[in-house]
């Protein structure tokens, strides 16, 4: 921005931590992310007091996944439409108003589920419209810090936030948590206020879905980096998504480890994504994009590949930091990539369609994970996911995804 000095010491995020607009948004991505792993614990912990029923408790997180799969592509033609910081404040709104009204419903099994469901929409348009924004916010030369520093805080919360939420349960009750949700989600939409009304919206009048979404598949199919990019993250997501629930089962079915060491090791691995997440915004787009994410798929294989050994709890503890950092180092990268070659037109809609396969593969990736590990056990499962990855990556290496990604990095990088 012109007329700005950068804050100084702080790599690629001196320019967007001095740019108001992105700073007032950042803010209330962070709220509001508090306030959305707040509602998980909370919601988790009414419906587990209110029937006892695991199948009950699967119903409610199938209610809350599904929206991203059948909602995205009409998620994406209304951010694409609307005006992103209105719609913004209105899911704000919503959500808090939604809060609201669980403190008085928590023993009633279908109105929260119907919560639920709706927050479930809720964070389907907000995922698309935050990606969206971006470009109104910062300049294309910090896509890169600006997206690190959202996935970064992103995970913050969702390490530390479980923990306050408990507290807070265990002090006030369920209703009090409930409250404070509400309040979170209303200061998110009160940082936003702080946006000026620049974001125009589609002045079209007439309103085709099929085709306006069919405008989005197009724009996907037309760009040979957006197609290299998601056959890329959705490869990696489907051989090595299942991992974490496979890292489970082997410490506490083979390992007989504790729940405290379990939660030793799940912290560690949220602190090396954490970590890399920062680490990449801070480089920015000096960072190599396509190096960092075929370095973090050659990674993720050949660290998987120590389960062969059957590794103790020192080794896991190492195996978990590495496995975050290269989760992390996928994600800055891999969504700033998509939102500079996604059109202003139609980013909107391309974001929710990266959303909801995002989605789809997670939930073929655990599929395939259980019936493997099963079959093989599940450290034989992880292992072989290494050689997999280490395979891909070398294919990458020799065919035309490189070339492709690497060529458009550079490109950009001239502009």
């Amino acid at each position: 921005m012109k007329g700005v000095e950068p804050v100084k010491g702080l790599g690629g995020y001196s320019w967007v931590l001095e740019n108001r607009l992105f700073y007032w948004f950042w803010l209330a991505k962070a709220i509001s992310s508090l306030g959305a792993v707040f509602f998980r614990l909370t919601i988790l912990i009414t419906i587990t007091e209110m029937t006892d029923s695991a199948m009950a408790l699967g119903l409610v997180l199938g209610v809350q996944a599904l929206p991203s799969l059948f909602m995205s592509p009409l998620a994406g033609v209304l951010v694409d439409r609307l005006n992103k910081k209105i719609v913004l404040i209105v899911l704000d709104i919503l959500r808090a108003s939604l809060m609201l009204l669980a403190i008085f419903i928590v023993n009633d099994l279908i109105p929260v589920i119907i919560i639920v469901a709706i927050m479930g929409v809720c964070t389907t348009v907000r995922q698309a419209t935050d990606m969206a924004i971006l470009p109104a916010l910062v300049e294309q030369k910090d896509y890169m810090a600006a997206t690190g520093l959202l996935r970064g805080t992103l995970q913050i919360m969702q390490l530390v936030g479980p923990g306050i939420a408990g507290i807070l349960i265990d002090i006030f009750g369920l209703q009090t948590v409930f409250g404070v949700n509400s309040l979170a989600f209303l200061f998110s939409g009160l940082f936003l206020l702080f946006l000026p009304i620049f974001l125009e919206q589609d002045s079209r009048e007439t309103f085709n879905l099929k085709k306006e979404i069919t405008e989005g598949l197009v724009a996907i199919k037309g760009s040979r980096v957006l197609i290299s990019m998601l056959a890329l993250y959705c490869a990696v997501s489907i051989f090595a998504g299942g991992t974490g629930v496979l890292m489970v089962d082997y410490i506490q079915n083979i390992l007989q480890a504790s729940p405290y060491q379990l939660g030793v090791v799940q912290s560690v691995l949220a602190l090396g994504a954490i970590l890399a997440n920062l680490v990449a915004g801070y480089f920015g787009n000096q960072a190599p994009r396509f190096h960092l994410l075929l370095g973090a798929t050659f990674g993720i294989g050949i660290v998987n590949l120590i389960f062969f050994t059957d590794p103790g709890m020192i080794i896991l503890g190492i195996w978990a930091f590495i496995i975050g950092a290269c989760d992390g180092m996928n994600e800055a990268p891999f969504y700033s990539l998509i939102i500079d070659y996604s059109p202003d037109e139609v980013r909107g809609r391309i974001m929710s369609f990266v959303n909801a396969l995002i989605r789809l593969t997670a939930i073929i990736s655990l599929g395939l994970a259980g019936i493997f590990a099963g079959w093989f056990g599940s450290a034989n499962v992880i292992g072989a996911s290494g050689i997999i990855l280490l395979l891909l990556g070398m294919v990458i290496l020799m065919g035309d995804g490189r070339k492709v990604l690497s060529r458009k990095d550079e490109q950009l990088d001239s502009r």
